[in-house]
């Protein structure tokens, strides 16, 4: 009953509803210490995974690991990106 439209209803538009609409970010972030409390290559073999999951999606992702921070984005060449990354960490 909150979401009639009663100014609409008084004017003789018929019953209405409203609708409202929550503006969201879509975009996702991998984020380091979303595994908090695992060991360094825990942590690399699970953001791995989730990098190959999300890719197939082809939704926007990000990755943020300790010193790199690659914004959202989507494809093959973000997804061998974000692993070369992965694969690189620790390495000078």
């Amino acid at each position: 009953m909150r979401q009639v439209a009663w100014k609409n209803v008084a004017r003789g538009q018929g019953m209405q509803v409203k609708q409202f609409v929550d503006y969201v970010d879509n975009k996702v972030w991998l984020d380091w210490d979303m595994f908090y409390g695992f060991s360094v290559e825990e942590k690399l073999s699970r953001l791995c995974y989730c990098v190959l999951q999300l890719s197939k999606s082809g939704n926007p992702f990000g990755l943020k690991i300790p010193g790199i921070k690659i914004p959202p984005n989507s494809g093959k060449a973000h997804k061998n990106k974000l692993l070369q990354a992965l694969a690189m960490y620790g390495s000078d």
